[in-house]
Parts: structure tokens; sequence; C-alpha cells
């Protein structure tokens, strides 16, 4: 499910969600509300500001664009494709007998069966073609940032770490691709793709932990930036219909991320879920239960976002409530779930799916507030 990217950056484009499993899943980007053009005033008489985020804040998400920018266009799609290829390696070098037992533990997936044609750079960023220079202008676009004010020594860190893996990881990945497409696999029983992926996978594994960890770093900015941003709305408006809304996405990113992440987990917990479902309920009680003391303000010209968008925050809340009751059933049944045939199978695959119809409904809201 390709919709756009991981919950970050809200204000400039976000980024792909991924379990430390390897699972990504892709989530819209959400533009948040901005502060009144320069010139306005406040109840006061002041001038109000043009963000609601102080100059350093701006350029610290400014600087981050281009790592957003560069994990939706390049690096989601490759972890995929890492995936795929991980897969079809493994068959191509087996023998008979290997070939035979990880058929009886793994079902080949239709991408894997196909690789010998696509490569690794297939689709990369969600279109065909174009997959050079989307790598060209990731790596160009991540050392521009690294140069950028305000430093900040992690994140500086693991973007030449990543642009320098990239740059070192992408002839190779065309190589390989050009060699399996021709079919010289199949010529010379793997001898160069053997060689190939004594080169591919370390770089790949380093390229991937990198990408973990930066998104980590990305994802703490982010809940700083939104922190201060309610900080600053509270600061020029007061704790009003903005404020709540605001909120309430905010949480609702949390909540996703949450949520999605255990359901894609071998492991998930019961407990993580049930406590993002009940933080999220609570945001949206407060703003219902501030929106039923302003009734008045429904009906107003200037009406506020908070009414178009609360059927959309009640559905999204109902997808997560959905999704907490998919795992407690699949826990109460020791790892197993029934499907609407009667079968009984595995409940990892019933989660990766509810988890992408809770992403499905989260991109909803998402594109629901920034129509408002």
């Amino acid at each position: 499910m390709e919709m756009g990217d991981y919950p970050v950056n809200f204000n400039l484009k976000s980024i792909a969600l991924v379990a430390l499993c390897g699972i990504a899943f892709s989530l819209g980007a959400y533009v948040p509300a901005k502060a009144q053009p320069a010139g306005a005033t406040s109840k006061d008489g002041e001038a109000k500001p043009t963000s609601y985020l102080s100059e350093d804040d701006q350029k610290l998400q400014m600087k981050q664009h281009a790592f957003i920018e560069c994990i939706n266009e390049v690096d989601s799609s490759l972890r995929k494709r890492f995936d795929v290829y991980t897969e079809f390696f493994a068959r191509q070098t087996a023998s008979a007998k290997q070939r035979n037992s990880l058929s009886s533990r793994i079902s080949e997936s239709s991408e894997a069966m196909t690789f010998a044609g696509d490569g690794f750079l297939y689709k990369l960023g969600g279109r065909p073609g174009g997959v050079e220079r989307s790598i060209v202008t990731c790596v160009s676009d991540l050392k521009d940032a690294v140069a950028q004010p305000p430093k900040d020594a992690d994140l500086d860190r693991v973007g030449t770490q990543y642009s320098e893996t990239l740059t070192t990881l992408t002839p190779l990945l065309k190589t390989a691709g050009e060699y399996y497409k021709d079919g010289d696999h199949s010529d010379d029983k793997m001898a160069k793709g053997k060689a190939l992926d004594a080169q591919i996978k370390p770089l790949f594994v380093a390229l991937l932990a990198t990408s973990t960890e930066m998104r980590k770093i990305i994802t703490s900015n982010e809940a700083m930036l939104q922190n201060h941003r309610l900080d600053g709305i509270i600061k020029v408006e007061g704790k009003g219909f903005r404020w709540y809304t605001e909120r309430y996405m905010q949480q609702a990113r949390e909540t996703v991320r949450i949520v999605a992440d255990n359901m894609s987990a071998t492991k998930p917990s019961l407990a993580a879920v049930q406590a993002a479902e009940t933080a999220l309920q609570a945001v949206l009680d407060e703003g219902k239960a501030f929106a039923a003391q302003h009734p008045d303000s429904e009906q107003s010209d200037n009406q506020p976002a908070w009414f178009s968008l609360e059927d959309s925050f009640s559905d999204f809340m109902r997808s997560v409530k959905g999704a907490r009751r998919t795992v407690a059933d699949i826990q109460a049944n020791g790892g197993k779930f029934t499907n609407v045939a009667g079968f009984t199978e595995p409940g990892g695959r019933e989660l990766r799916l509810q988890a992408q119809y809770l992403i499905g409904y989260y991109n909803d809201l998402i594109e629901t507030y920034n129509r408002r």
C-alpha cells in the first residue's frame, strides 16, 4: 500500500513508517495550519507571527526536508526491493532439496518471481523511470542539507553516511539488475550473482541500519517541533479549536505509528496498542467537550476546521479500536486467525492486512485535513 510515507514532517512531506522488522507502510503528509498572515493582530493588538515555530525551529524543519524526500522517494522502495531480492537470491542459490524446503516454509511473492526482470530499481519512488535521477537528487540534497544550519551532529552524521553508502551501492544495483534481466545468472550458475551479493548485501545492511537511525532522529525532532507548534498556538491564540485540532493530528500520528509497528511485529504488544488507543480517545473526547461548549462556532461564517474534521477523527478512532480488537482476538487464539471461510491460519498475515487498513483510514484523515 503506497500512499505517501511516514508521519513525520507534517509541514513539508511525510516519511515512510517502517517497523524494525523491515515491513514498510506508507502514510500521507499532513500540513499543519499556519499562523495568521503578517500584519494580523491578536486580541491585545500585538502583531501575530507568521509561524507558530521559532526561527531556529523553522530552519531545522527545512533542513530535514531533504532527509524526508530521500526516504520517500528512494529509501522506502529500496527497503522493499531488498526483501524481495533476499528471497529471490535464496531460491536461486538453493539446491533442489533446499528449494523444496523453502517452498514448504515460504510462499514466494509475486515480486520475487519477477525480480529477474524488474531488478532493484523497479518503480523506485513509486514511478517507473527516472530511477537514477531520484538517487542522484537524494544524494545531492542530503549533502546540501548537512551543510545547512542548524548543526545537528547526529542528523548530519547519518545524512553523510547514508549518501556515501548509497553512492557506493547504486552502480552495483544497476549491474546486478542487468545481470539478472539478461538471464546471465542461468548461464553461469549464479557465479557472478554470488560475487555481486558479497558486495551488495553488506552495503545494503549498512544502508538500512543508517536509515533506521535517521528515521528515529527525524521522528524525535518532529515530535519536538510539533510540541513547540502547539505551545506556539497557545501563546498566540490560546487553547482553542486550532489547538485541539492540531493536538488530535499529532496524537493520530503517534497512534498509527505505535499500532502499525505492533501489528507488523513478531510479538505484538496488546498493552501498547491499548495505551495508544486510550491516549487518542482522550484527546478526541477533550476536543469534543470543547466543541460542545462553543456550539455557536459551528454556525459562524469562519467555522473552525474542527467541525469539518470531526467525522474523520471519529472514523480513524474506530479503525484504531478495530485494530486493537484484531490484536486481542489473535492473541487470545494462540496467534491464529479464523477467516471468513472458517479456516484457521497464522495471525501475522491478518495483522499486516489490518495494519494497512488502519493506515488507509489515517491517510483518508490526512487528505480531509489538507483539503480543509
